[in-house]
């Protein structure tokens, strides 16, 4: 949605300008560990660029390597507008043997003379398969987990849904199934199997995808992200629910059974969930601009960090405190105790307007002062910091908190209502980091 009204913006403006460019941000955060343990980072960065009559806009993917602080162009994906219509969409990807340069990813090409898409597949070694005679774009792609050469696709084209399969490693393709979708496959049973139908419900089966049986009624679109717990009982699955407009994170406490999915977090935003994989149970969602954390399956959420923009993707290092996440301009390495900034891109200068960045931590005088009952403390934060703001009374015990958390850089204001405490004189001080700062307010009843 957000490409469209960017698009439709932008096609309003042609006439008049020659060149205009929708600056850089990210997009989309995935992770991988490799087989020394090393942190791959997989990220895509959006931006449109106008130029004349012609429209390109990039999605592209690419690899930071934490390990070596290496960053690279990773997967290229095209669109272009105006002058010629074509387009290379990426939809998925997977690796072979844990390794980030052994890769294969599916999509589908538009293109003015083909206006449906055409399945595409493409791996590392630069071997691509073009199905010209086969409609639909390629969703979902997964490598077998116990044979290299086993790889399963689900294709979706429209209402259409089907499923093909290679035994060669991806050189070749053939369908087994042309009424599902495939999605994913259950971790070290390859003959398990789950996938959508027509009406975007969810399937299983049992038999390598011979025969399913419904396990799901609430819709599985687009494309959802499954995610296995370490105890091989539970699965969270995210998606998006048609009857409400929602995106809901269901959890199967029963090896995806039917009537063993369960609603347990809903939004009217995208919303993004990575596990450690290593602690069964503990799983880590994004929505909007806060991190959550659940220790029992999703049942039960807790505020865990928060940022000055929304969220678009979290990644858990497994066996670890570490936890990666990206916002549109800023890429971070979170443990309990810290936030650490490892990648940024430039903010335009139309965000920095609307948000402006304070340069330095500052704490101001409280107003009104004197007050009775209730006065205003403004303060504000140049970088993402714990701050807590705390009032004492004459005599130096602290009476109240008012602030006691991660703050993004910005701006804020805090009310203290005096209306349980005597009148007299207070103080209130605001720590962040090694900056402390205390200020003297009156009240007076």
């Amino acid at each position: 949605m957000k490409k469209l009204i960017a698009f439709l913006f932008i096609c309003s403006l042609t006439n008049s300008f020659s060149q205009i460019t929708v600056s850089q941000q990210f997009s989309e955060l995935k992770g991988m560990e490799d087989q020394q343990g090393n942190t791959h980072l997989l990220y895509r960065i959006y931006y449109v660029e106008v130029i004349g009559a012609g429209i390109y806009e990039d999605n592209s993917i690419y690899h930071l390597d934490i390990s070596s602080n290496s960053d690279s162009l990773y997967i290229l994906e095209t669109i272009s507008r105006g002058v010629s219509n074509d387009a290379l969409l990426v939809f998925d990807y997977d690796h072979w043997n844990k390794n980030a340069d052994l890769f294969i990813w599916c999509g589908g090409r538009f293109t003015e003379i083909f206006p449906n898409p055409l399945l595409q597949i493409r791996r590392f070694d630069g071997y691509a398969n073009f199905h010209w005679t086969t409609p639909g774009a390629a969703r979902k792609i997964q490598i077998s987990n116990n044979d290299d050469s086993l790889l399963y696709i689900g294709l979706r084209n429209y209402s259409d849904h089907s499923s093909i399969k290679s035994t060669d490693g991806g050189w070749n393709w053939d369908m087994f199934s042309d009424e599902y979708s495939f999605q994913t496959l259950f971790p070290e049973q390859d003959q398990v199997l789950f996938a959508t139908n027509w009406a975007d419900r969810l399937f299983k089966s049992v038999d390598e995808g011979l025969s399913y049986y419904e396990v799901d009624t609430v819709a599985a679109f687009p494309e959802p992200e499954f995610i296995f717990d370490q105890n091989s009982l539970h699965i969270y699955r995210v998606s998006s629910d048609h009857r409400y407009n929602q995106y809901v994170l269901r959890v199967s406490d029963n090896k995806g059974e039917p009537f063993s999915w369960e609603t347990k977090y809903s939004s009217d935003s995208e919303i993004f969930v990575s596990n450690d994989g290593s602690i069964s149970g503990l799983i880590y969602l994004a929505d909007k601009k806060n991190i959550l954390v659940s220790s029992d399956y999703g049942d039960n959420f807790n505020l865990y960090k928060s940022f000055e923009r929304d969220l678009v993707g979290i990644y858990k290092k497994p066996s670890s405190n570490k936890l990666y996440a990206a916002t549109k301009y800023n890429m971070y390495e979170i443990t309990p105790d810290s936030v650490q900034i490892i990648k940024s891109l430039p903010i335009p200068n139309d965000v920095l307007n609307i948000y402006p960045l304070p340069i330095d931590f500052e704490l101001s005088q409280n107003y009104p002062n004197p007050f009775n009952p209730n006065t205003t403390i403004k303060y504000q934060v140049p970088e993402l910091s714990f701050v807590t703001i705390k009032v004492y009374d004459i005599l130096g015990t602290e009476v109240a908190t008012l602030v006691n958390e991660q703050k993004p850089a910005r701006s804020y204001e805090v009310e203290f209502d005096g209306s349980g405490f005597p009148s007299g004189i207070y103080f209130y001080q605001l720590q962040a980091g090694d900056f402390i700062e205390t200020k003297k307010m009156v009240l007076l009843k």
